[in-house]
């Protein structure tokens, strides 16, 4: 399955949803389409294991990246769950433009709502833990507005250079961003 799911990745890269065919995953993972049809009946099966695939890994170093900076204070955390949405956004960038373009198909099973309301409880948990630091009292909608803008952020940087997700400048001016729209107060020197 791993190896009809990284061809089905390859096509969708290199091709494009609209021209990638079932044969040519099948070709390129050196399987029979009849072997690819007992794990994914079409392409459409086969662009939501990829997306479940590349999600699945984010809520993965998510969650790492919360327990590694369990006990640090709010700026660290902000910066860290930043880093890792854009490392998981610049890994197989092509890929994730070619999911992201795909969104329609993806709603059908609400895949990208559940994704965000996920990302949304950890953000929201993350300024709960650290209510003495945020300067907003709508913690629930604050989270709300910095999950939509940092995927927002990212999802277009992720269509220019790709170096920039990965722009420790970049990283800090959008952290900076974030913790002032929470009105975190900060020292000078972090700045």
């Amino acid at each position: 399955m791993d190896s009809l799911l990284e061809a089905a990745a390859q096509v969708l890269e290199s091709e494009g949803f609209e021209k990638m065919t079932t044969t040519k995953v099948a070709l390129r993972a050196g399987a029979s389409v009849g072997s690819l049809y007992q794990y994914y009946p079409s392409k459409d099966a086969l662009l939501h294991a990829l997306f479940e695939r590349k999600t699945e890994r984010l809520r993965a170093r998510f969650a790492a990246s919360l327990a590694a900076t369990e006990g640090q204070g709010l700026e660290a955390r902000v910066r860290a769950l930043i880093e890792t949405l854009f490392l998981e956004k610049a890994t197989r960038s092509r890929l994730g433009v070619e999911l992201a373009r795909q969104a329609p198909r993806l709603e059908k099973e609400r895949l990208i709502e559940r994704l965000s309301e996920d990302i949304h409880r950890a953000v929201h948990a993350v300024l709960d833990a650290h209510a003495d630091e945020v300067g907003v009292a709508d913690r629930e909608l604050a989270s709300w507005l910095v999950v939509h803008g940092v995927v927002g952020i990212a999802d277009a940087a992720m269509l220019g250079p790709p170096a920039r997700l990965r722009d420790p400048v970049f990283i800090s001016a959008v952290t900076e961003h974030v913790l002032d729209a929470l009105r975190v107060a900060r020292l000078p020197s972090a700045r």
